[in-house]
């Protein structure tokens, strides 16, 4: 039996995607497993699976030698634990959780594969690649980075192929069928400055929406659902949303961060988006995200310098004047191709 290990930690962006690969991978009869920093007290990773836990760091020039130590620390660990286990194949999804597995494999000469969701390559991907036989990049502009890469549809979980009817979603949050549906995402990075524009500018629409609203942080909950009331917009306000095709399904429309899962979500569903990208991201990735997306389909970026009530409105009105449709891009699945690779030996 074949066996993949696969490196990823930090974000719900990161880990997802991964689960859903191995999912995949585990259902054609190959035996996975995960290493990564901090995997046992991530609320995105599901325990079922066998994982083994190592040191990480985010490179620091205030704390460079700590740093240094814990990476160091962290490539001891997996190149143990990766000495212990016959591994045909290391898939790594990016973030520096996952630096340490991949340089213990790169020392072990297994093979690498490589994942990268963003439009602009993350630190750790782009170091690796020389090392990787090939990286699947969801946006095209992330593929020039890269000598030997393929265009492939991001992962989306199984549950996102199995869409509700508009009026099954509607029933579901409790929604009227005569209202337009406005879905907010807070996400968990930066939702605060999200949570709270966005009731002020949905109080400026007319006829106004009833709203979706995914906060993302406890703190918010009560004083979000407060603003909706006062403002007499019917809103369904929830911290997160396991259910996210029924949140889909029901939108006509939604603002949101421009995380490149989201993006891969929105385009699924077809829906028309306002991205408002982290300000502090990491290379201005979620900027070069939602520029990104903004080509290809129904929608407009707005960045947090420029965000007001008027220029959100502004915003929201003319992402609804947008005609075209979402631009169908041929894209590789990323598993079919891990799944070939393996078979090449």
């Amino acid at each position: 039996m074949k066996r993949v290990v696969i490196t990823a930690g930090g974000s719900g962006g990161h880990l997802l995607p991964a689960q859903t690969v191995a999912n995949e991978l585990h259902r054609e009869g190959i035996e996975v497993s995960f290493i990564g920093a901090g995997l046992g007290g991530n609320r995105f990773f599901d325990k079922r699976w066998s994982y083994e836990e190592i040191c990480s760091a985010s490179p620091s020039l205030r704390s460079c030698a700590h740093s240094l130590y814990r990476i160091g620390l962290g490539t001891v660990q997996a190149f143990s634990s990766l000495r212990k286990q016959k591994c045909d194949l290391m898939i790594g999804f990016g973030s520096y959780h996952t630096a340490p597995a991949l340089a213990a494999a790169v020392l072990r000469k297994i093979p690498l594969v490589l994942y990268e969701a963003n439009a602009v390559p993350g630190r750790v991907t782009r170091l690796f690649s020389g090392f990787s036989l090939w990286t699947g990049c969801f946006f095209q502009e992330a593929s020039s980075w890269f000598r030997r890469s393929h265009l492939v549809a991001h992962p989306l979980r199984s549950s996102f192929y199995e869409r509700p009817s508009r009026s099954q979603a509607r029933a579901y949050f409790g929604l009227s069928f005569t209202r337009r549906v406005l879905l907010v995402i807070g996400g968990s990075q930066g939702s605060s400055f999200i949570n709270q524009w966005v009731p002020q500018a949905v109080a400026q629409l007319h006829p106004q929406p009833a709203v979706i609203h995914l906060v993302g942080r406890h703190e918010d909950l009560r004083v979000v659902e407060e603003t909706y009331a006062q403002i007499s917009i019917p809103a369904v306000v929830r911290v997160f949303e396991p259910m996210m095709s029924f949140a889909f399904s029901a939108a006509d429309m939604v603002i949101c961060r421009a995380g490149a899962s989201t993006i891969a979500e929105i385009e699924a569903y077809q829906l028309p988006a306002v991205y408002i990208p982290l300000l502090y991201a990491k290379d201005h990735h979620q900027k070069k995200n939602a520029l990104a997306a903004t080509k290809r389909g129904r929608a407009t970026m707005l960045e947090e310098k420029e965000m007001n009530t008027e220029s959100l409105v502004a915003m929201i009105h003319a992402v609804e004047r947008i005609e075209r449709d979402t631009l169908h891009i041929e894209r590789e699945n990323i598993t079919s191709l891990i799944l070939q690779t393996l078979n090449r030996d």
